[in-house]
């Protein structure tokens, strides 16, 4: 059971699609803009209840944090979600 949050970006979306054959793989999402080729589940990582449930419904063997806030000037204007989402 390996939980990919960023499923949506880069790394998150190419990773989830290699590892879901021969794994169960469950991606988190910030917004449900494409459709993703694993389970996914729309969720802000940053409310620890959201977190708390998914952790108990899903029971991860493995994380991969691939959620980011990545575009330098967004980190800037907004350090502390910065912090929060990307570490």
């Amino acid at each position: 059971r390996i939980l990919i949050t960023g499923a949506s970006g880069f790394i998150g979306s190419h990773l989830g699609q290699a590892l879901a054959t021969g794994h169960e793989v469950l991606g988190t999402v910030f917004r449900s803009r494409t459709p993703l080729p694993f389970p996914f589940r729309v969720a802000d990582l940053t409310d620890e209840r959201v977190v708390a449930d998914l952790m108990r419904d899903f029971q991860p063997q493995v994380i991969v944090h691939a959620a980011a806030l990545s575009r330098v000037l967004a980190c800037e204007q907004a350090p502390d979600a910065a912090r929060k989402i990307n570490v």
